[in-house]
Parts: C-alpha cells; sequence; structure tokens
C-alpha cells in the first residue's frame, strides 16, 4: 500500500485492512481505525547515509513487533520496529489461522501506530532518557540482504538501540554502561552500592499512567549508569530508558473490547478520566515494588507536583504537532483534551499509586552479607534500615544501603527478601499497631532474631491480653540460627527455587491482594427452559498461598419456565492447614427436575403423557457438602467429607406421583 511521490519519500497506508463498517464497529470497535487507514506521507530511510550508513545484523525479539537491527558506520546499534503488529505469536497452535486470529489481528486497530512519537517530547522535558523514534520507511532494498524479503517495503520507526559504547567510547547518551533489567539486578546484587535512580524511574512511571501505557514489563525498560557526586564522594547511578509504547492512547470501545477490559483489568482505555491505578500499572508491578518502595511520602509528592508541573498546556500541544500531519485533526484534539484532564488529576493517581507500592511492601536485600533491623517504634511507624554485615562483629558497618520509616496506616504487610549471603535480621520494638512483618531467608547461613512484641487480644475479640503474632520467618536452611519470639511464626518449608530468570524477577504466581470476577450463567433446555442469573467469584492471594488463600463463589439463577430460583455458594480454603485444602458447598434450589416412571422394570411408557409431563417429578433441594483435601506427598493425596440433603418433592395433579396408587 505505499506509492512514491518524490524520490525520498512515499505516501502509505498503514493499515488499510483495519477499515471497517459501523455495524462491524458496533462489535469490535472503532477503535482508531480512521488512523490506521490515512494515507501518510513518509521519508525513506537512506541505508547508505542514515548515521553514517546502516548494516542489518539480526532480526530482534518481541511477540508481536518486527525487528531489525542495524550496526551504523559510526558504532551505534539502531533498531527498526515494524507499525503493523503480529499478536499471532501468542495464540496456540490450533487457533492460528482461525477466526480467532483474525479478531486478535483486527484489535491491533485499538492501538494508535504514531503514539510514540508524542511521548518523545514530554520525556525530554523531565530529563528522562529515552530512544528518539523516528517514522521511516524501510526500502525493498538489497542492501537488506537476508531480511530483504521480510523487512523490505515495511513502515515503522528506527530508533537508537540504547547500549554501552565500544572501544573505549561512550555508550548511549554519553553512559557508562547499559544494562536490560534482568542483567541490572543481577548486577546490583554483588553490586550493593550502586543504587537505581528510584526519583527518576518514578517520573517515567507517572508518565506511564497519564499516557496511559498499561504494558510496562520488565523488558520495556533498559539502564544506563552514570557516576554522580554525593557529598564528595562518586557513587554509580542507573538510571531508567523507557522504550516500546505501543499501548500509549489505546483505546477499548465496542462491545466485545469492552467486555474484555472489564475481565482483563489491565488492559485500560485510554479515557479522560483514570482507570484503577492498579489496573494501569499491573503489568508493571514486580519493577515498581523493587524500585518504589524505596521511597517515602515527602520524595515521591514532590516527583508528582514536578512531574504536573513540567507537562504545561503548551508541552502537550508541541508534543501533538510529532504526529504526521495527515492524522493530526484526526485525533491530536481528543488526545490533547484526555491529556490534559489526566496531567490536572495526576495528584490522585500518584497517591494511589503511592499507597499500591506501600500496602504490600517490597525490601530486598543484596547477595552479599547483609545486616537488617526492623524496629516496631510506635503504632504508627515502623522503620526498616539494612546495613553492609561486619564479618566480625556480626552487626551492620557504615552508611545504610537502605532507610525508610513505614506508615502502619499504608503499609499492612511488609516483606523483606534477604537473598544470598550470611545475613542477620533483627525485629526490636513494642507495640500495639504493627504490619506483618516477613523476613525471608536465602542459601547463606542467616540469623534471624524476634524481640518484637505486638501487644493485641486472644482471638481478637475476647478481653483477654494476648501476643499477635505479626512476624513470620521463612528459612529452610540448616545452619540458619532462628530465634522466636512470642509473636512469631516460623516456616521452615523448602520451597523451590525459581527455574529461570523471568519466574525470579516477575513470578506468575499472585501473592498479594484480591481480584473479583463476575459469573454470568446462561442455560437453555426442555426442562428448565432459559435459565438466567448471574454470581461473583472472589479470589484472596496471601504470600507463599499456591494458588490462592480462598476462592468464594456465590451465584443465583432463575429458570423462566417454573419461574424458580437457584442460590449457590462454594468456597475453597488454603490457609485451614499446610498441604490441605477444605471446600465447602452450600447450595438451595427449586430447579430440579427428575422424571419417575413407577416401580419396576416392566412400568408402561406412555409417549403422549410424556408430552403433557406426566412423568416429570420437581423436587425442592438444599444442600451442605463440606470436604476436606490433603496432599500427603506428590503422589499421594486424600479427601474427607460429610454431605447433608434435605429433598421437598411437589405433588402436582395430572403427575403419575398424584395418581400413583399407594
Amino acid at each position: 500500500n505505499s506509492q512514491v511521490d518524490e524520490e525520498n519519500y512515499v505516501t502509505v497506508i498503514p493499515g488499510e485492512h483495519y477499515a471497517a463498517s459501523g455495524f462491524y464497529e458496533f462489535f469490535f470497535g472503532k477503535h482508531w481505525r480512521d488512523v490506521w487507514t490515512t494515507p501518510v506521507r513518509v521519508e525513506v530511510l537512506d541505508l547508505n547515509t542514515f548515521s553514517g550508513g546502516l548494516i542489518p545484523t539480526e532480526r530482534g525479539g518481541g511477540m508481536q513487533t518486527k525487528s531489525l537491527r542495524f550496526q551504523s558506520v559510526n558504532g551505534k546499534i539502531w533498531k527498526f520496529r515494524s507499525i503493523e503488529k503480529d499478536p499471532s505469536k501468542v495464540l496456540p497452535e490450533d487457533l492460528k489461522e482461525s477466526i480467532a486470529e483474525d479478531i486478535l489481528q483486527d484489535q491491533i486497530s485499538s492501538a494508535n501506530p504514531y503514539a510514540s512519537l508524542v511521548v518523545s517530547l514530554i520525556l525530554k522535558s523531565l530529563n528522562v532518557l529515552e530512544a528518539e523514534p523516528k517514522l521511516v520507511f524501510l526500502p525493498d532494498d538489497e542492501k537488506l540482504g537476508e531480511f530483504q524479503e521480510e523487512f523490505g517495503g515495511m513502515l515503522g520507526f528506527i530508533e537508537e538501540h540504547p547500549s554501552e559504547g565500544s572501544d573505549g567510547l561512550p555508550g548511549f547518551e554519553n553512559a557508562i554502561d547499559v544494562k536490560g533489567t534482568y542483567k541490572l539486578f543481577d548486577h546490583l546484587a554483588v553490586k550493593r552500592s550502586q543504587k537505581i535512580d528510584a526519583e527518576g524511574f518514578l517520573k517515567a512511571r507517572l508518565i506511564d499512567i497519564i499516557l496511559s501505557d498499561w504494558d510496562r514489563h520488565m523488558d520495556q525498560w533498559r539502564w544506563a549508569k552514570y557516576e554522580r557526586n554525593i557529598n564528595g564522594e562518586s557513587k554509580s547511578i542507573w538510571k531508567p530508558i523507557p522504550r516500546d509504547r505501543d499501548q500509549v492512547f489505546s483505546k477499548y470501545d465496542g462491545l466485545f473490547p469492552t467486555i474484555a477490559d472489564y475481565v482483563i483489568p489491565q488492559i485500560t482505555d485510554f479515557e479522560v478520566d483514570f482507570p484503577q491505578v492498579e489496573d494501569l500499572t499491573w503489568n508493571g508491578r514486580f519493577l515498581d515494588r523493587r524500585v518504589l518502595t524505596e521511597l517515602d511520602k515527602h520524595s515521591w509528592d514532590s516527583v508528582a507536583v514536578f512531574v504536573k508541573s513540567q507537562i504545561t498546556d503548551e508541552l502537550i500541544d508541541s508534543s501533538l504537532t510529532k504526529l504526521p500531519p495527515e492524522v493530526y485533526n484526526i485525533c491530536a484534539p481528543e488526545i490533547s483534551y484526555k491529556l490534559k484532564s489526566r496531567r490536572d488529576n495526576l495528584l490522585w493517581a500518584s497517591d494511589q499509586f503511592y499507597g499500591l507500592v506501600n500496602k504490600y511492601a517490597d525490601v530486598f536485600c543484596s547477595d552479599e552479607d547483609d545486616y537488617v533491623e526492623v524496629n516496631r517504634i510506635d503504632d504508627l511507624s515502623t522503620v526498616v534500615t539494612i546495613f553492609k554485615r561486619d564479618k566480625k562483629s556480626g552487626i551492620g558497618k557504615d552508611d545504610p544501603l537502605f532507610y525508610k520509616v513505614f506508615d502502619n496506616d499504608i503499609t499492612i504487610d511488609l516483606r523483606i527478601h534477604l537473598n544470598d549471603g550470611d545475613d542477620k535480621a533483627f525485629v526490636i520494638g513494642e507495640c500495639s499497631e504493627s504490619p506483618i512483618v516477613r523476613i525471608v531467608g536465602g542459601h547463606g547461613q542467616d540469623e534471624i532474631v524476634d524481640e518484637s512484641i505486638v501487644h493485641g487480644n486472644f482471638l481478637s475479640i475476647t478481653p483477654f491480653p494476648a501476643t499477635q503474632r505479626r512476624t513470620y520467618f521463612y528459612d529452610s536452611g540448616n545452619k540458619s540460627e532462628v530465634v522466636e519470639g512470642p509473636g512469631t511464626v516460623y516456616d521452615d518449608t523448602e520451597y523451590p527455587d525459581p527455574v529461570d530468570e523471568f519466574e525470579k524477577y516477575e513470578p506468575k504466581q499472585i501473592d498479594r491482594g484480591h481480584n473479583w470476577l463476575p459469573v454470568p450463567v446462561l442455560a437453555l433446555d426442555t426442562d428448565y427452559g432459559l435459565t438466567i442469573g448471574a454470581g461473583v467469584q472472589l479470589y484472596k492471594y496471601n504470600f507463599r498461598m499456591i494458588p490462592h488463600e480462598y476462592l468464594q463463589q456465590l451465584t443465583v439463577s432463575y429458570a423462566t419456565r417454573f419461574g424458580n430460583f437457584a442460590v449457590a455458594y462454594e468456597g475453597d480454603f488454603y490457609s485451614v492447614v499446610n498441604n490441605g485444602r477444605l471446600n465447602l458447598l452450600v447450595a438451595a434450589t427449586e430447579q430440579f427436575v427428575t422424571r419417575y416412571f413407577g416401580y419396576g422394570n416392566e412400568t408402561n411408557y406412555n409417549s403422549d403423557l410424556e408430552k403433557n409431563n406426566y412423568y416429570e417429578t420437581n423436587q425442592t433441594l438444599i444442600t451442605l457438602f463440606p470436604t476436606f483435601h490433603y496432599n500427603f506427598s506428590k503422589i499421594l493425596s486424600g479427601s474427607v467429607g460429610i454431605s447433608f440433603v434435605h429433598t421437598n418433592t411437589s405433588l402436582k395433579n395430572d403427575t403419575l406421583l398424584t395418581d400413583f396408587k399407594y
């Protein structure tokens, strides 16, 4: 779909196949189809002159975007990323080349293809590093070599790939070094004096929130190392480099995308008002927990106020001029209005974000020897301090590696991960209100001591005083030393190590919070007619409770044939005992129909009577069914339960039961 109009420019329609009728758009969304189907005039990338000349080297990764890396003559690495996406990789094999793939491909139109052009100026105004993208047309040129067939004649963005310099030259934006997120965390585990620029990362994340860029997982970031003079001493600081802006300004209108937006909350729509901040930041939650926990509320709020003040109306309008002029009038007014509204409400969203990061707070130690002190200083605050551990004395030394006063009104669960090394964790203090403190040991020879007391009452509701169990130790090491206090819970279960970096840094298992899901009830049959209803599922998650702490479901339904109801409750509880599960089913229904043909094997059957429901028997059932399941080992489990069923049979006129001669 390209038409050459000058030597170095082509006119391209990026997504002509996304055109749709109004009827189709009602179900699958209007999205940004008008932007995708508008011809734009784009510069052809000159492989001979751009950055001194480009040589293609390798295909890039990515689940949906096609990308190609180039080495330039001047030593830089460049990356070409296609505007069009191919989502088929996320589908199982049996759904590929099916209508499901067609629908998924069509939903690429929910993304604004030029959104990344708008982001650069906003990031620059806040001194956030970024590889600025340039919209280009990759020519069908033999210089592409083995990649010509796949990439020739493709519309996309060319941007510098953030990397360290070669042959002693400075790297991206004069950085000393550049790393991906996983490699950076591995590096910081043994280089604990080096720090991530948490305030710089928060600036970038607040911009994500304003832009509605919900897909910010760890691979969407790289990190640049700089030296900074702090109190006369040189310190290594790692600054964030956000990249891959595929979901900025995404729109999920239309019946089916709206339902998907509700069922999969992290897929958030770019609207005037913010959605739930937890949904908007969900894909970036693991990175947020590792980097942002160290910031106190004052520092956090200062960053938020600064970001809001910098994103002026003039900056927003100027950023939108980076859009291709052909689509400016189509989308710029809408984007401008929404961005300004979200900017105005940023402090509210920032508050929600702070609470989200700190409600279940994670603190990560290094793989060296660390000394951790947790001080329950009063009912309002809990202080966490981490030092290097002196090998001779066993206590902390030098300036703190981490220090923060946690607000007990915000933080309910404080998780300190010792990681590897021979660490010591010391919990002290006396109070009546405190978050749960979890000390999670690693592979070293750890020493974990609890000398704290959290006053409370026996069974919480009685007047009898008792120490609350608010300190949890997790360490399976045979060489570790654990000193329990009156409120300590010690778990020496051996948990398996992560199988790869993804599981280590972005585990799929949810370990905090809860989730509500709708449950539709819809059925059609001859016994009950149309059965309609609804219900809810509540998932509650907790630390190291797999797959969840509990699942509860309540449904109510109505059958049209008899005009009767059914109510059902089911709960699965995993926290009753280790390796055990309690299942509870309680149901009451008027929707139970059986057929009774009389006693014996030689009863008469009359099809005409069957048509008049002569053999039909209606019953009301009340069921109570508790069951306990226990896993004795990986290959042996057992269950025990008891069932109570109360039945009431309705005797209607003109049925076999009412005519039956007793």
